[in-house]
């Protein structure tokens, strides 16, 4: 898949010939429609959209105490490949990059912050 968030989003959209847009659910949209033909898009503390097939799915993130959003996307794109590399759905592999990232915007930091494996992550 294609994982942006809303400006890289917005910004390939425009390279590939589309309109600038600003609403999340538009740019997705457009870049279907540009011939994406499966996006992931973070939208800060809203979660996620995940565009495959016919279908566009919000993914929740939990709600925590944010401290430090360093390296949120990076800990996202990586929870991410990790969980569709195991041979997860991307809808799961989302949630769970969802909620990758939520535990790391408690702490300071950007790897530092990234949880060992077996760690308890937050729930929706």
């Amino acid at each position: 898949p294609l994982v942006v968030n809303e400006h890289e989003g917005a910004a390939a959209l425009v390279q590939l010939g589309g309109s600038e847009l600003t609403e999340p659910r538009e740019i997705v949209a457009g870049l279907r429609a540009a011939g994406v033909a499966t996006v992931v898009m973070t939208v800060g503390s809203a979660g996620s959209l995940v565009a495959e097939g016919d279908s566009l799915t919000e993914v929740a993130s939990p709600r925590v105490k944010a401290v430090d959003t360093v390296g949120a996307g990076d800990a996202f794109c990586g929870a991410l490949a990790a969980r569709l590399a195991a041979g997860e759905g991307l809808l799961d592999a989302a949630a769970y990059a969802s909620r990758f990232a939520a535990y790391t915007v408690q702490y300071e930091g950007a790897q530092a912050s990234y949880p060992a494996v077996g760690t308890e992550l937050p729930q929706v």
